[in-house]
């Protein structure tokens, strides 16, 4: 039975019992009371605590915080606070008539200005919502572009209509052929995937924080603003395959349908036009319609860091934290300081996953590539909130468990850190020769690219097929006329831009992001093939792009354990804390595209990519010493 809850001193803050290092849970943890009122009233809120170990009822909020300089007031234990506007909005549609609603909520419950405070209790988050009778997802208030949707599609929103009535439509559908029939099996599908599209537009799904708090409750459900509802089919992942199918692409429409079936078709597609590309994306999928199981808490932790990618947080070490729940032996490791140097938090993060899952990730994320004055971090160090940005696909290189005859005897042993040394085991792939390095300017880079074009010897031919492949814009690079205009046009300073480029079928902008932005930095260039004669294949025609800074005879590598093409560069000089015997090690480079070698499989490279990985793995391995 739920213990009643203690209200604290004069000080809205007074401070919380903390929990014993055996058990979390006999931590104290502050509750808000939300008092009744009328939508218009002034916001009246007490603070209570209560250990987790005598389970509490409440319900945990989940929200986005919104900018945090726009607020409006909230009086908590006669106190006036100030938090964001979408927050008050939410307590406002939360708050009932006539009886108090017991809410956890992070922004009031935890004191965000104690940083020793929020130390002790983030990692209790997972199981404050581990706890709850049920999260509350606010996603906000609908937009007016939504309202005509929303007025078409809240019953096919509500858990009662998909429960009692789509579900038995579903079978029905599914159990006849007639015209009719599919026609109503095609609306049934537009209509889950417009409802779909409808949930994934809110900036709910955009924050790192709201992964856990989606995940780890019993139960959710969805407000926005008088709308209430539970996620659909979450236990249905084989249906999520489907829905996307059937939101994004016209099935051929029978003859011979009833004209009451066409009528609601066509009302589905014309509002289907204007929220077809509303930014509907697999993870997103995943979570809504996922398999009800949540990640593993240990190796599991890689992946959940890679399937979060494009999640984003106000406070960068929240990137990491806002995962912790998932992860134990982590929080273990590395406890939640928030004092702590963001690179230093990435530094540890990157060895810990290595040790966890001896997976390196790589073509997740970019190297971290600035430190504050006073700290060093080693070069492998990863930088969790800058994604990878190649725009094409790096494969992770699975190695195979049973190699073919020709092939290393054993598998070697996954990679190891050591403090600041990371011992990879890999294949040398080749060393790199005539590396040219494009410029971060996108005027300075148009016109070397436009150099690059226009010369005709045999190098810069190479480059220039390796730089169409890289980029993998058959509209754009397979048309020269047309890359030339655009390259001439970005090579000269904006103000000289006047109306050029106006009516052209691939807009500057989109050449800018997609060309320019994607090439700006790296490094391409050639490299010699060890594993491969030249009766095989030219040892100087294996082109690259390097995401870092490559030079002259920088190695390329093939890691043993899963993981994509590395470069990095021989060192000779000690450091500070390695013996003088130790006089040689590598920093990595970054990660490297091989052309032929494209796809997130090995399976979907080119005959020259498999055959080069194939020659690759036949050589020996050794271990590479990475500072």
């Amino acid at each position: 039975m739920p213990v009643p809850l203690e209200i604290p001193g004069d000080n809205l803050y007074a401070p919380l019992n903390p929990a014993t290092p055996e058990d979390p849970a006999t931590s104290d943890v502050r509750f808000l009371e939300l008092l009744p009122g009328d939508f218009d009233e002034a916001m009246h809120c007490s603070l209570r605590t209560c250990s987790l170990k005598n389970h509490p009822k409440y319900e945990a909020l989940s929200y986005v915080w919104g900018d945090a300089r726009v607020t409006k007031p909230v009086y908590v234990n006669g106190h006036l606070v100030q938090v964001t506007s979408n927050l008050t909005t939410a307590l406002r549609y939360l708050r009932h008539h006539q009886r108090p609603r017991t809410l956890w909520v992070d922004a009031i419950c935890i004191n965000q200005a104690d940083i020793l405070e929020k130390g002790q209790q983030v990692p209790l988050m997972g199981l404050i919502y581990s706890q709850c009778s049920q999260t509350v997802a606010w996603l906000g208030l609908p937009t007016p572009e939504m309202m005509p949707v929303i007025s078409l599609m809240s019953p096919y929103l509500s858990v009662r209509y998909w429960r009692e009535k789509a579900l038995k439509l579903y079978r029905d559908v599914m159990a006849y052929t007639s015209s009719n029939n599919t026609m109503r099996r095609n609306i049934y599908y537009r209509k889950l995937g417009l409802a779909t599209i409808l949930v994934s537009k809110f900036p709910y799904w955009t924050r790192i924080w709201t992964y856990q708090e989606f995940w780890l409750p019993k139960k959710t459900v969805f407000v926005c603003g008088t709308l209430v509802f539970e996620p659909l089919l979450r236990s249905k992942r084989w249906d999520a395959q489907t829905i996307i199918r059937n939101a994004y692409f016209t099935p051929e429409i029978p003859q011979n349908v009833d004209a009451s079936l066409l009528a609601e078709w066509n009302q589905l597609e014309m509002v289907m036009e204007g929220h077809m590309l509303a930014g509907l994306q697999y993870g997103f999928m995943l979570e809504l319609y996922g398999d009800g199981k949540n990640p593993s808490p240990e190796k599991a932790f890689t992946l959940t860091l890679l399937h979060t990618t494009g999640r984003q947080c106000t406070n960068v070490r929240d990137r990491i934290y806002g995962l912790y729940a998932f992860t134990p032996r982590l929080r273990k490791i590395y406890p939640v300081e928030y004092n702590k140097p963001a690179c230093v938090l990435m530094y540890q993060t990157t060895a810990a996953s290595i040790q966890l899952s001896g997976m390196i990730m790589y073509t997740g994320f970019a190297l971290h590539s600035s430190e504050p004055i006073g700290v060093s971090i080693p070069s492998w160090s990863l930088d969790f909130n800058k994604p990878f940005d190649f725009p094409t696909k790096v494969p992770m290189l699975i190695v195979p468990d049973a190699p073919e005859p020709g092939h290393y005897s054993s598998k070697p042993r996954a990679p190891t850190v050591t403090r600041v040394t990371l011992t990879l085991p890999a294949h040398v792939m080749g060393t790199i020769t005539s590396p040219l390095r494009l410029s971060h300017d996108h005027t300075a880079l148009a016109g070397e690219l436009l150099r690059i074009l226009r010369k005709i010897d045999e190098y810069h031919m190479r480059i220039r097929s390796a730089l169409a492949s890289f980029i993998d814009m058959e509209q754009i690079t397979r048309n020269e006329v047309l890359l030339q205009n655009m390259l001439q046009y970005h090579s000269q300073p904006p103000s000289q831009h006047g109306e050029i480029g106006h009516g052209w079928k691939i807009s500057p902008e989109f050449f800018e992001k997609s060309v320019l932005q994607s090439l700006a930095g790296k490094t391409v260039a050639l490299f010699d093939a060890v594993g491969l004669s030249d009766g095989e294949q030219g040892a100087a025609s294996i082109a690259g792009i390097v995401s870092g800074r490559a030079v002259e005879g920088d190695v390329l590598i093939l890691p043993t354990c899963d993981g994509p093409v590395i470069g990095l560069r021989r060192e000779v000089q000690p450091w500070v804390d390695v013996s003088p015997a130790e006089d040689t090690y590598f920093t990595m480079v970054g990660v490297v595209w091989v052309e032929g070698m494209s796809g997130t499989r090995a399976a979907d490279m080119d005959e020259n990519g498999k055959r080069l990985v194939d020659a690759t793995r036949k050589t020996g391995y050794e271990d590479f010493v990475i500072r």
